[in-house]
């Protein structure tokens, strides 16, 4: 079966065999994040998410019925004619399929070796089975059940940040509405904030104070570790007359602040200040304009078409999935 893949040509050599071999060993470094499109993928550092010189350049992943059909690019670079055996591996511990892949010496990037598989899941981990602590992670339909459809109802093909939304779900940062549905449109708000974060983070242990650490977020609050969290961590500091407001919505401008104080707890070193702002609506006297050009450089944020940030704009929940999204990659690349 042959496909082009977006950036690739035409009429490329196909070859697969497919076998369903046990889930790979609990050794095998997981994590919860995508990773950038493997079309960006060149030479050099990313020649490590496959240990043996064969390059993965380009992938593509579709639901066709209730599966998954993964395509995959290779490319040899080692000099010589090559052999792997690479897994697609579900996250849910689904049997993984695995790929035995004879690659040729690559005369031209533009024609790699192209395999397919399906699988139940539209989420996967690409390993070498020979090694498998080097692997992949592809983003696209990132977390979809292609026969379950989407995790939340109000999510569907073609509505922006769909992927990221449900990519939420499967990675259990986000479990909606107890309706069943994500709401994409509405702002999110400083408590759900603080869950999105410390889920973010692999929802570490905490030891809360005896006495709350904001007036107005008693035991009681649903979020109540989650914020006490936020505040242990110095993610934040909550407000001068000691409340935390949970119930507000949380602007961009202190969205990018809490990203930024979450990257530096990650041992992210981040990005030397600009002296230029990205945004036409942000100066360097801004409050939090580091913070929000930092969210610029890091490719968290994009900002408006307008090139303008909106910094006391509430983040809405489309957004806020999108950002999470890309945070992860930045700040948990793969072991």
């Amino acid at each position: 079966m042959q496909r082009s893949l977006p950036g690739l040509a035409a009429g490329l050599v196909t070859v697969s065999l497919l076998t369903v071999v046990p889930a790979p060993p609990a050794t095998a470094a997981t994590r919860i994040s995508p990773m950038a499109a493997a079309s960006t993928v060149a030479s050099g550092a990313a020649a490590s998410l496959l240990s043996d010189g064969v390059i993965l350049t380009d992938y593509r992943v579709e639901c066709v019925g209730a599966r998954a059909v993964v395509t995959l690019a290779f490319v040899n670079v080692t000099g010589a004619d090559a052999a792997g055996s690479y897994a697609l591996t579900a996250p849910d511990a689904l049997p993984a399929v695995q790929v035995a892949v004879d690659v040729p010496v690559t005369e031209d990037p533009a024609e790699p070796t192209v395999v397919t598989a399906t699988a139940p899941r539209g989420a996967f981990r690409v390993w070498d089975t020979s090694n498998p602590s080097e692997h992949f992670y592809t983003p696209s339909l990132y977390g979809r059940d292609c026969a379950a459809g989407f995790g939340f109802s109000d999510l569907y093909d073609g509505l922006q940040f769909s992927t990221e939304m449900d990519w939420t779900a499967w990675a259990g940062i986000s479990t909606g509405y107890p309706d069943g549905t994500y709401r994409p449109f509405e702002p999110v708000e400083r408590g759900a904030m603080a869950a999105f974060l410390h889920r973010l983070s692999g929802s570490p242990d905490v030891t809360v104070p005896a006495t709350p650490t904001f007036t107005d977020v008693p035991r009681s609050h649903p979020f109540f570790r989650e914020i006490e969290w936020m505040a242990s961590t110095g993610v934040t500091t909550g407000y001068g007359d000691g409340t935390y407001r949970p119930d507000a919505p949380v602007n961009r401008d202190a969205m990018a602040a809490l990203f930024s104080r979450l990257s530096e707890r990650s041992g992210f070193d981040g990005y030397p200040p600009r002296d230029v702002s990205p945004f036409g609506d942000v100066t360097p006297d801004t409050q939090f304009y580091a913070e929000m050009a930092w969210m610029y450089d890091a490719g968290i944020s994009t900002g408006y078409p307008d090139r303008t940030y909106r910094p006391v704009t509430p983040v809405l929940r489309d957004a806020m999935a999108a950002f999470m999204y890309r945070y992860v990659d930045l700040v948990t690349p793969p072991a």
